[in-house]
């Protein structure tokens, strides 16, 4: 994260130095009265007991700075403070740089950030399988963090302890000692006020060998039902009759004028050779 300081001040360049005895009238001497340099702004972070350390510098009256927080800082209350550095009008008569405290010391927070990444929020966990969780802290290197589950009311149990900051681990949900239900996870350090929360979570029990075949058998019903949906809309198959001439009869190709004709043709034939006889 970068935050931003700013800071204002109304004091001007300091006015020309008194001239100098050694030298000619009207003129100044540079070794012995240099000319005062331009005021400018130093930024200080508190961190610790009288331990300061520089965030910028050279820095004018009036502006802004931009500091991006390192990732080794450790979480905690500092303080921010700016200084004058350099003569202004209130300090032209010494002859020396001077430290003028511009404004008050400023109280911060930096905290760490803690993100769970695994579960996702409705994701189901089964009793006896095993789960993943996965999580990742942005601040100072840890090797302190705790990992929970519990409800809405109460904390059910302690998942793991003094892992790093940023990690994953598999977790056997427990078949005793819990209930189906919506759970979440929590994340935090022991040093730290900083905490992260997963979303919602929700527990089932085992299917027992009943229930699994009682599943199997609604899903063979349902299949069934779908495959007489789908033969319902399908054309019928084609009937054959029990002792049924089912060679393709001699005149298939033929007209069915022509199929009669024949056949007439081979019954007169057939009575002129009874005659015959």
């Amino acid at each position: 994260s970068s935050p931003s300081s700013s800071w204002s001040n109304s004091s001007s360049s300091s006015s020309s130095s008194p001239p100098c005895r050694c030298s000619k009238p009207g003129q100044t001497c540079p070794t012995c009265h240099p000319p005062p340099s331009s005021p400018s702004v130093k930024l200080y972070l508190s961190t610790g007991f009288m331990s300061w350390r520089v965030l910028g510098e050279d820095l004018p009256l009036t502006g802004s700075f931009l500091w991006t927080i390192p990732s080794s800082c450790q979480q905690g209350s500092y303080q921010l403070q700016a200084k004058v550095k350099g003569k202004t009008s209130s300090s032209s008569s010494s002859s020396s740089s001077t430290s003028q405290v511009l404004s008050p010391t400023v109280n911060i927070s930096i905290k760490d950030e803690m993100i769970i990444v695994a579960p996702a929020e409705g994701a189901e966990w089964v009793m006896g399988n095993f789960a993943s969780i996965e999580w990742v802290c942005k601040g100072a290197q840890r090797d302190d963090m705790a990992i929970s589950i519990g409800s809405r009311f109460f904390r059910l149990a302690t998942i793991a302890e003094n892992q790093p900051e940023t990690g994953s681990l598999q977790w056997k949900v427990p078949e005793t000692g819990i209930r189906a239900g919506w759970y979440f996870l929590s994340i935090h350090a022991a040093s730290s006020r900083v905490s992260a929360k997963s979303g919602w979570i929700y527990i089932k029990e085992r299917a027992t060998h009943d229930e699994e075949i009682r599943e199997e058998t609604e899903q063979t019903d349902q299949n069934l039902e779908d495959d007489s949906d789908t033969t319902a809309s399908a054309p019928p198959p084609p009937v054959f009759l029990m002792d049924s001439w089912l060679a393709p009869p001699a005149n298939l190709n033929c007209s069915p004028a022509a199929a009669d004709g024949r056949e007439e043709g081979g019954e007169e034939g057939g009575r002129d050779e009874t005659r015959r006889d």
